[in-house]
């Protein structure tokens, strides 16, 4: 089986243990085509490697996705901590700007194991990602989101930055999107 595929699956086996509301989907099967879009800008960019560099994909090459995005850095395994490198407008909006910041330091604890599991997710199966989740935020729990997430590697070639691009967009119900998400097939 694909390292996407195991992945994903012990991703969803720890998101319904723990209650979350998200799903790893490793089809890729985007209903936003602007996530596709930063697949393929993100496959164009890596070559023959496993994965591209973060200098490969300039501001330039991501400027129409800017607003969307999110970059990740693991600074530490252990314990496993992330600083948010770049954090875009649209996601801004939604999260508070966190650029620059350890996200130990600003979210609150019950919430940290949530969101390093994503990353560490993307960068154990070493490949691009699809998630859907309801956001996590008090004033914002009536929001999905869909994102793409992809490795990257940092400036010494090791994998250890996370690039994420998100749609958000309102939902009545967090369980028929989820369905929906699960029965979507990969284009």
């Amino acid at each position: 089986m694909d390292r996407s595929y195991i992945a994903a699956e012990i991703y969803n086996a720890l998101a319904e243990h723990d209650g979350w509301s998200s799903y790893c989907d490793p089809t890729l099967a985007f209903e936003r085509a602007e996530l596709g879009d930063l697949l393929e800008l993100w496959r164009a960019a890596r070559g023959a490697a496993d994965m591209p560099a973060r200098t490969s994909l300039t501001a330039r090459l991501l400027k129409r996705h800017m607003p969307y995005l999110a970059i990740y850095e693991r600074i530490d395994t252990s314990p496993v901590r992330y600083r948010v490198r770049l954090m875009g407008t649209r996601f801004a909006q939604t999260f508070g700007d966190l650029t620059g910041k350890i996200v130990d330091d600003v979210i609150p604890a019950t919430r940290v194991k949530r969101f390093h599991s994503a990353p560490e997710t993307v960068l154990a199966a070493g490949a691009p990602l699809r998630f859907v989740a309801n956001t996590d935020v008090v004033d914002k729990q009536f929001y999905v989101a869909e994102y793409l997430m992809v490795p990257l590697t940092g400036d010494d070639g090791h994998p250890d930055l996370v690039l994420s691009r998100a749609h958000f967009s309102p939902a009545t119900s967090w369980a028929g999107y989820l369905r929906a998400t699960k029965y979507r097939k990969a284009s």
